[in-house]
């Protein structure tokens, strides 16, 4: 730009060779909701050349990234900060192009359509196109549901789901599981169901390892994550893979391959199962596998004989308990013993059992028979069967030394087989200190069943003994609650043994489910008083809590037993569901003060008011307790099922005052949550008003949770996957009845909660009195309120405020809410608020990606004139921002002397920059300097030019800038026949006077300003003028204005006698004039006198006529056709030669005869005279 001012200020005027043209008429650019606006237009020229110049934008809004250019052809990129605009706000104005010589606009709008399916590449209609892409990309579509835009795509396509969305994401995040229940959810696809399908369950003759599978197939395509798990931890089964997936699908199904272990099978068959489960779905395959093929018998001898020996150690422990007679029992021996010596004579064991019992039941002499003919067939005498021989020996004698001997044989069996327990029973019997000692003896049975024999024989024997001697039981360890356990199954505690028993249970500090269930179990058998004492002491010692106890812990209130805790921990046992009258005993112990955490007393005091019609006086004698109760539990805003009894009892007795009312209308909308399926986990409420979850444990399949809305989702995460079916939950009000609401609400009067959950039946200023303003108060300051919700209603609660004249109260509120997220009410609001309150820099941040031109003009301007207060530094925008408000006419000091500063842009909009300023008196010299260089550039001129150049001549002027204005000036003067401002006449006379040369263009201007003028009065104009037509003529220039001049100088430089043809055009062009005078026709070529003015002198008589054309020289294209007539008589030069004819010629024309034959005679003489004088040499 500064070199073509450069040139024009050396008189070299570079000729535009070219237009400028667009690749369009107006640019017009349409973005979806959250897009930046980027568009681009081309700049070209009409005649070929280099484009060279500058691009601004009238709207603020809207920024060219290129501005400067230099090209033949050029592509100008913008953009505008659209991302935050709002659907149907739109962004006007023009490009202004300055280019060297000439200007063009290009107009612009930019408009914002709703952003209904655009998500981030993709361009869906409705949430099933979603789906589709899902199914197609399941990766890229997962993507896209974690991004913000999705949300903006729900809102426009699936409002109604835009709660589903938001909770699923707030609770579990973005995964596939979650986008799988929103889409099942939305219903654009089926929640993905499987299906087992085993096969063959039931497998024999394995007898090494296989591989088996099951069919898994599924009703359509969607995430789920099922868990496959192996029931038992010692199962024959394996499986291939535990996690079920879509990866492993093919189509619709899959299969499941799980291996059988052959050497972890049992002989026989042997079952396990295989559990699925997963969100919403569980289900058990039970796989059956035997060593045995499928139609082998199984050995059944070998099952009978177990039986028969089962049924022989159950006689005998019968026997031994004194549950069957001697005789019975041994007539049942012999019977059993007599079928298995048919089957099998040879058998030892059978003929040793029958002689025992042959000798038990006196007949000693068949046994002795028995045993004579064994002692001849037994021939190892280390044996078992050995050792019982001599046992029935000393059964048959029992003389001390003879059977003292028999033992000590005995003896030397057992050392050789210590393993053998059987051996052991006969010293059981035979050992002398065991007939004299009986704890010894009970201290070997023990330590015989501590290494590992479970044996009921021992069993037996050991109970024996505590039957016999009750007080050698000391403690309830584990091998005595064996052996008692065994006499409590065999119904065989003696009454004495179960006297000690209390007395051991009495030393037990610490709680054992194996002494519990054996206590409880004997008292079942034997109840007694002492029993049930240690029983109850004992759960109360060891803090046993729970279902299983309360029946103990009734039972001793029951009988009245004076213990200390025993009501307490009665309560504790019982469940809150629980709705059975209380003991009457217990209710008149509570009665007074009592010290239960708040749950249980909640528990107790609901009972008492259940059941107030059966225990009147019960409940009288609680009834200051339980309000006392219930208002701290309202304080602490505690709700449950027993709490809404105790609530609802209050309500109904008319108890709750204003105070009470405010705080159960919060618990008022606690409902009881149920989860209908068999689960557990975190649970996540989601209400459509607040922007957080409640966050709560579902246990027991329920949850209390705060539900006044009726727009809720909620979220179960199991740990195992989600479940967030509608039909999944119930809930169930505590609190109801519309009475009870209006009551409440009634003394609640102003109350927030209340208000909050009326605000959906509310839609019209008309639905809110004064008496809401401090309600809408607390919205305002509610920070739990959702940005929907909240956005939702604000333009309402604030059009209200305004008709009570309150909104100034909540103008901090209004001031925190961020503009961007904000309804185009709001914002505007907003806004105004913050500039109001000069918050200028939170507005002028907002401005910045909002609309801000949808504020009113006013506020704009209080923004503006405030940021430049407080900060003097260069912002483009608020530069560009201060331009468009002076556009509309509104300025002040401060907006003007910022402009003056920093603006640049369409010279039109600096110079009414300048005109403002100026009015208040405002430095704008630098501002002038700016326009006078893109005016020029640009090649035009405006009317306010010579005030502008004025008043940058009251400042540091620069020399070459000055010249190129008067240059630019004089050339406009001489081209354009712009009038000349008379500061740049002025100017060149004084540099003229000192001697300055002054280029072509000042030179022919001053000279044709000064001709203009006439007659010249004063001496220096005149000498001035005269000077400037020497040198003109000298030069061989010609110009028609010479004809204007003063008179005395187109004598004194013989002009009288010329007429001139002119045409001004584009410099360098070669044209011709073709005259026509008496009807001849003649060519001649026309000179250019100065860049762009073309002169032909002619010289006429007076009266004569010369009709011409000037054309191109090349085509002859007629640019211009005129004729002059000469109809002068110069006075002054009446003596000259052409004065004499030019008066002849006028004579003639008036028919002035006398005096034109006066003139022609007085001219003959001249011509005479002349040639003698003079004549040709």
């Amino acid at each position: 730009m500064r070199k073509r001012i450069y040139r024009i200020s050396e008189d070299r005027f570079d000729e535009v060779l070219y237009g400028i043209e667009f690749d369009r008429d107006k640019v017009h650019i349409e973005v979806g909701q959250g897009q930046e606006a980027k568009g681009s237009f081309v700049i070209q020229t009409t005649g070929g050349g280099s484009l060279r110049g500058i691009v601004y934008s009238s709207n603020p809004y809207i920024t060219v990234e290129n501005p400067d250019f230099d090209s033949e052809s050029v592509t100008i990129r913008f953009h505008a900060p659209t991302a935050d605009f709002l659907p149907g706000e739109k962004l006007c104005g023009s490009f202004h192009v300055v280019c060297a010589g000439q200007t063009a606009e290009l107009p612009v709008e930019i408009a914002v359509s709703e952003k209904r399916g655009h998500v981030g590449s993709y361009d869906f209609t409705n949430l099933s196109d979603f789906a589709q892409l899902a199914k197609e990309r399941s990766r890229d579509a997962l993507a896209l549901f974690s991004s913000s835009e999705f949300m903006d795509f729900v809102k426009n396509v699936a409002k109604e789901h835009v709660l589903l969305y938001r909770s699923l994401l707030s609770s579990v995040g973005a995964t596939y599981e979650s986008m799988e229940h929103f889409l099942s959810q939305t219903g654009v696809k089926d929640m993905v169901k499987l299906h087992v399908f085993p096969g063959q369950t039931v497998f024999y003759h394995i007898t090494e390892n296989q591989k088996e599978k099951i069919n898994i197939t599924r009703n359509t395509w969607g995430f789920f994550h099922v868990k496959a798990t192996v029931l038992e931890e010692d199962s024959f089964l394996t499986l291939e893979s535990s996690d079920i997936t879509p990866d492993f699908f093919m189509g619709q199904s899959m299969e499941l391959s799980y291996y059988i272990h052959a050497d972890r099978l049992h002989e026989g068959m042997n079952a396990s199962t295989i559990c699925f489960d997963g969100p919403g779905f569980h289900e058990k395959l039970t796989i059956t596998a035997s060593t045995y093929a499928k139609d082998e018998r199984h050995n059944q001898k070998t099952l009978a004989e177990k039986e028969k020996k089962v049924s022989l150690v159950s006689n005998y422990l019968s026997f031994r308990l004194n549950q069957m007679t001697m005789g019975d029992w041994s007539e049942d021996v012999i019977r059993s013993m007599n079928k298995r010596l048919v089957e099998d004579p040879s058998e030892v064991f059978s003929q040793l059992y029958k002689a025992q019992a042959l000798i038990v039941s006196g007949r000693r002499q068949e046994g002795l028979w028995i045993i004579s003919d064994l002692k001849k067939v037994i021939e190892d005498k280390s044996s078992f069967e050995w050792a019982y021989l001599l046992y029935l020996c000393t059964l048959i004698e029992p003389e001390v030394s003879y059977v003292d001997r028999l033992t000590g044989e005995i003896e030397g069996i057992f050392r050789q087989h210590p393993e053998d327990m059987r051996l052991f029973w006969f010293l059981l019997f035979l050992r002398v200190e065991y007939l004299t000692d009986t704890r010894r003896k009970l201290k070997d049975i023990w330590q015989w069943i501590r290494s590992g024999i479970d044996s009921p024989i021992l069993y037996v024997e050991a109970l024996d003994v505590l039957r016999q001697d009750p007080f050698l039981l000391r403690e309830l360890d584990s091998i005595s609650l064996r052996v008692l356990w065994f006499g409590v199954r065999h119904h065989a505690i003696s009454d004495n043994l179960a006297i000690q028993i209390p007395k051991c249970l009495v030393q037990e500090r610490v709680f054992s489910k194996s002494i519990f269930r054996f206590v409880t179990s004997l008292y079942e058998q034997m109840p007694s008083d002492d029993l049930l004492d240690e029983i109850l002491s004992y759960l109360l010692r060891c803090r046993c809590i729970g279902e299983r106890y309360a029946k103990w812990y009734l039972l001793g209130i029951e009988k009245e037993k004076k213990l200390s805790g025993l009501f307490e921990a009665y309560l504790y046992c019982l469940k809150e569901s629980d709705t059975q009258k209380l003991p009457r005993l217990l209710l008149m112990y509570f009665s007074f003060e009592n010290r239960l955490p708040y749950d249980r007393r909640a528990f107790l005091y609901a009972n008492v008011v259940i059941y107030k019609n059966s225990h009147p006086k019960i409940y009288e004698a609680y009834q200051k307790q339980m309000e006392r109760f219930a208002l701290e539990q309202m304080h602490q805003l505690r709700m449950d099922d027993n709490l809404a009894i105790l609530y609802q009892d209050l309500i109904s007795r008319g108890f709750i005052d204003e105070e009470e009312s405010s705080n159960l209308g919060q618990l008022f909308f606690v409902k009881k949550l149920i989860c209908l399926k068999e689960v557990k986990g975190r649970l996540f409420v989601f209400d459509e008003r607040f922007e957080e979850p409640q966050i709560v444990e579902l246990k027991n399949h329920t949850a209390y949770v705060s539900a006044s809305s009726s727009n809720l989702r909620f979220v179960l995460d199991t740990g195992n996957g989600i479940l967030c079916g509608e039909d999944d939950f119930y809930l169930e009000p505590l609190l109801s009845g519309e009475d009870n609401y209006n009551r409440l609400r009634k003394l609640a009067k102003d109350d927030y909660n209340y208000f909050l959950h009326d605000l959906k039946d509310k839609k019209q200023e008309e639905d809110f009195s004064i008496g809401d303003v401090t309600s809408i108060f607390s919205f305002f300051k509610d920070k739990r309120l959702s940005k929907e919700y909240t956005d939702a209603y604000v333009p309402l609660f604030i059009r209200v405020l305004k008709r009570f004249q309150k909104l100034e109260e909540i103008a901090p509120s209004i001031m925190s809410m961020d503009p961007v997220k904000a309804s185009s009410f709001l914002r505007l609001e907003i806004m105004e608020q913050l500039i109001t309150h000069e918050r200028f820099d939170l507005a002028l941040k907002a401005l910045r990606r909002i609309n801000g031109l949808q504020v009113p003009m006013n506020q704009l301007l209080h923004l503006v004139s405030g940021s430049i207060r407080r900060s003097r530094e260069v912002d483009d925008f608020l530069v560009k921002l201060a331009a468009y408000l002076l556009e509309h006419f509104l300025s002040d000091e401060q907006l003007l002397d910022y402009l003056t500063t920093y603006y640049t842009g369409p010279t039109k909009t600096m110079i009414m920059v300048f005109q403002y300023a100026l009015a208040r008196q405002l430095h704008v010299h630098d501002l002038a300097e700016r326009i006078l260089i893109q005016m020029i550039y640009e090649g035009s001129y405006y009317e306010k030019a010579p005030e502008i150049f004025s008043m940058y001549r009251k400042g540091n002027v620069n020399r070459m800038l000055q010249e190129a204005y008067l240059t630019y000036s004089a050339r406009l003067y001489l081209t354009k026949n712009q009038s000349l401002d008379p500061e740049v006449i002025e100017m060149l006379s004084e540099l003229h006077r000192r001697g300055v040369l002054l280029n072509d263009t000042c030179r022919v201007a001053l000279m044709k300003y000064l001709s203009g003028k006439g007659t010249l009065e004063e001496k220096e104009e005149y000498k001035l003028l005269s000077d400037l037509v020497r040198e003109s003529v000298l030069k061989g220039q010609y110009f028609s204005f010479y004809r204007t001049m003063d008179p005395r100088l187109v004598i004194h430089f013989h002009l009288y006698d010329k007429l001139f043809a002119e045409y001004h055009g584009k410099r360098g062009l070669r044209l011709q004039i073709i005259v026509t005078k008496d009807g001849k026709e003649e060519t001649l070529e026309l000179t250019e006198m100065y860049d762009g003015v073309y002169v032909r002198e002619f010289v006429l008589f007076f009266g004569e006529t010369l009709k011409y054309k000037i054309v191109t020289a090349d085509d002859h294209e007629i640019l211009k056709e005129d004729s002059m007539v000469y109809m002068d008589v110069i006075d002054h030069g009446k003596g000259s030669r052409y004065g004499r004819i030019n008066r002849m010629e006028s004579d003639l024309l008036y028919q002035n005869y006398q005096q034109l034959v006066k003139e022609m005679k007085e001219y003959y003489m001249l011509d005479s005279a002349a040639r003698d004088l003079f004549p040709v040499l």
